[in-house]
């Protein structure tokens, strides 16, 4: 035991000076992967999935939720079934499948069904799938999942995207902010900008607590496979201080994806870009941009209103508003800067099967959010 404790303590503090993170945060965060060890004992072997098929660069990309570019990013596996396919990975007796099929909705339930039979095939013992859309909650209870609300997301319609008035004052300050400062943004496509994008790119990713968080609800930059991504860079006498890109959705929408800034980036640096992205995507006909899934959150100030009842309520409750678990997953943080573009909040579900219970749960958070 003794040495157990030694060798927590000798990796927090590893971890927590290379990223900067309090060494009882990172000794914390060690903890809560604890019990998805004993987990992946009790779960036995799973067979790993089937080798994932290359990407046709040339080859149009089917687009029927924000997140059909999310699945094609490396290291997931796929399952193709009728006209569709849904994209998965695996930790231990896992599957969390990636946005959920990415299938005409005649064709929905038969891909979930599909790739429910196929990890099952692997030994795996839960399938969990995020985000849920209320659109298609119907068709994931059909099928066997319980889900329940652990967030919202944020959608800005560009109709009414404007900096003028008193409540837009905080966002049309940060603009301005950075604009006075030098700030440009201009589009671009790979090449004149990949090496900055790649440092700043890595800088965001090891400032990371624990790195790489949130990986499966954010893809990556790319560049050597940029399909239709839309690449924006905000820059200041040639440095870049930040960029984003942006994917195409369904129905004349787009998804914000990559979002990060140079640690020294000028201050409204990020609010600069997503504006004139945002005012360009509108030029051309956009109707509304996806910001995102925000964990936990809600319309108001309490968190999520229809989650979980129970003690898993409290729990979610507790997250929310606890400075602790603001620390240790940022969620208010993240919240605090989407509502900056008075965005449409919808609510978003998780969906498991065979069911929806605190396994379930932690099994999610463990894909994501603990490394």
């Amino acid at each position: 035991m003794n040495a157990r404790v030694t060798e927590l303590a000798a990796h927090a503090a590893a971890t927590a000076a290379v990223g900067e993170e309090p060494v009882a945060l990172a000794a914390l965060r060690m903890m809560l992967r604890w019990p998805g060890q004993v987990l992946d004992v009790l779960d036995g072997h799973v067979q790993a999935p089937p080798p994932e098929a290359p990407i046709d660069a040339a080859a149009a990309v089917p687009v029927y939720t924000p997140e059909a570019y999310l699945a094609l990013q490396p290291g997931l596996a796929h399952h193709h079934d009728a006209d569709g396919f849904a994209a998965f990975t695996l930790r231990g007796g896992t599957a969390l499948v990636v946005g959920g099929p990415q299938a005409p909705e005649a064709c929905r339930q038969q891909v979930l069904r599909g790739v429910v039979a196929a990890t099952r095939q692997l030994g795996v013992r839960r399938q969990v799938l995020f985000p849920v859309r209320p659109a298609a909650l119907d068709d994931v209870r059909q099928v066997g999942f319980a889900a329940t609300q652990v967030g919202v997301e944020a959608w800005v319609d560009l109709h009414d995207f404007t900096l003028a008035g008193k409540r837009w004052a905080h966002l049309r300050q940060m603009r301005n902010r950075a604009e006075k400062r030098g700030v440009e943004v201009e589009e671009t496509r790979p090449g004149p900008w990949d090496e900055a994008m790649e440092r700043v790119w890595d800088a965001w990713v090891a400032a990371k607590h624990p790195r790489w968080s949130l990986r499966w609800l954010t893809g990556t930059p790319s560049l050597e496979q940029p399909l239709d991504r839309r690449y924006f860079v905000a820059q200041a006498a040639g440095r870049l201080q930040a960029f984003c890109t942006v994917l195409p959705g369904p129905d004349g929408t787009w998804a914000v994806d990559v979002l990060c800034r140079a640690p020294d980036a000028i201050p409204g640096s990020m609010e600069r870009l997503l504006v004139q992205a945002f005012e360009i995507l509108r030029e051309e006909g956009a109707r509304s941009v996806n910001l995102g899934p925000c964990p936990l959150a809600g319309r108001g100030d309490d968190g999520v209103e229809d989650g979980p009842s129970g003690l898993m309520g409290a729990a979610f409750r507790w997250a929310w508003r606890s400075s602790l678990a603001e620390r240790l997953f940022g969620f208010r943080g993240l919240h605090a800067f989407k509502a900056k573009f008075r965005p449409r909040w919808e609510p978003v579900y998780l969906a498991a099967a065979p069911r929806l219970g605190w396994v379930e749960m932690y099994a999610a958070a463990r894909l994501w959010a603990l490394g």
